[in-house]
């Protein structure tokens, strides 16, 4: 994309292509993808496996900005294809241990290419002026383990439940990320990033340290002739290897992790008018684990990894009405209408993760008609 830069008579020269050009760090460029996958369920009895491989070939393809202040290869400005290529192994098993419980588990390995941001985002000038060439993929490794419970009859000869339980791990080597903060380890307080450093240009993104990410989730689900319901319940924490603004330093608490949060339906049907109306409540935990926490900054960076820490919300409940209309006359049959009213204490929030200090939407009510043909 070719932006205009209007910002004064700064750009309107021949160095900024007197205004038409695209901006550093959002440069030009191509991704060709080619890929293919293979899968075979096997079941024995009650017993499923199921393996599978994916094979991607990525080939990034940069192109070199109409600025020329954007173009000097003595400062790393190179635009050079990079290609990328891997396998994704992915393994996945299912039991039914007794017609009402089953058992799951999944395990995978896959990669991730850099992004045309992440590999040829450069500056005219400064201590990091280079495009990102010598990245390597980033690799995550997943598992996944849970079982599934039903239950019928447990009031009446109609109703029945559900409980489904899950834990989950997922690791990221060579996580890809902004350079920015302490650039090698023999870096000194006294010193700089081209005087303990070496020489040569120094990238925009580097690979940093890896990340786990782990956690739970608990669902339960009701369903009878009048009742309705769900409680959920989630988790999850992570952990980064060094700091992202130092990747020789301290472990850190690993960014955008969201809080602990439990969530509560319970509503009523109505067969005699086909409609169904409930409540929601959502309980949130405050957001108290940072990146910051472990590395505030030192000697060497004085912000540390505060740059990257999510808003600390304090914790939170929002509750909620809806109701749905499925009518089954001849002459509405095809129509859904449903009501919500979010926030309906018209409480004053910020969501988890909601960045720029950003608050929650007041009291909102929303209606829809929706027509099937």
């Amino acid at each position: 994309t070719t932006l205009k830069n209007t910002a004064g008579k700064t750009y309107e020269v021949e160095k900024y292509n007197y205004g038409h050009y695209q901006p550093s760090f959002m440069p030009k460029g191509k991704v060709d993808t080619h890929s293919f996958y293979l899968q075979d369920a096997i079941t024995l009895g009650d017993f499923t496996l199921t393996p599978s491989v994916r094979y991607d070939h990525v080939r990034n393809r940069g192109e070199e900005n109409d600025a020329p202040f954007y173009n000097h290869v003595e400062l790393g400005h190179d635009y050079s294809d990079k290609t990328y290529t891997g396998w994704s192994p992915r393994l996945s098993a299912f039991w039914k241990i007794t017609p009402n419980t089953a058992l799951f588990v999944d395990y995978s390995k896959t990669w991730r290419a850099p992004v045309i941001d992440e590999q040829y985002e450069l500056q005219g000038l400064g201590s990091r002026t280079a495009t990102s060439l010598n990245l390597k993929p980033e690799k995550i490794t997943g598992w996944r383990a849970g079982n599934i419970t039903n239950f019928d009859q447990i009031f009446t000869d109609s109703d029945h439940a559900l409980i489904r339980t899950t834990l989950f791990q997922n690791t990221v080597d060579n996580e890809i990320f902004k350079a920015t903060g302490v650039g090698c380890a023999a870096q000194t307080a006294a010193g700089s990033l081209s005087k303990d450093c070496g020489p040569g240009n120094i990238p925009n993104y580097r690979n940093i340290g890896s990340v786990t990410i782990k956690g739970f989730e608990v669902e339960s689900f009701y369903e009878s002739t009048y009742l309705f319901g769900s409680l959920s319940y989630a988790w999850m924490t992570g952990k980064h290897q060094g700091a992202y603004t130092n990747p020789w330093g301290p472990n850190v608490w690993a960014r955008d992790i969201p809080a602990p949060k439990w969530v509560a339906v319970l509503g009523t049907k109505i067969p005699a008018w086909d409609a169904r109306v409930g409540w929601k409540g959502e309980f949130v935990r405050k957001t108290d684990r940072l990146p910051s926490d472990k590395y505030s900054g030192n000697e060497i960076s004085v912000l540390g990894d505060r740059y990257y820490d999510q808003h600390a919300n304090d914790g939170y409940n929002v509750q909620g009405l809806f109701a749905n209309w499925t009518p089954q006359q001849p002459y509405l049959k095809g129509t859904e209408v449903n009501f919500t009213v979010d926030n309906l204490f018209n409480k004053s929030y910020q969501p988890m993760l909601s960045g720029d200090n950003a608050y929650s939407q007041g009291r909102n009510a929303k209606i829809s008609v929706t027509r099937f043909f």
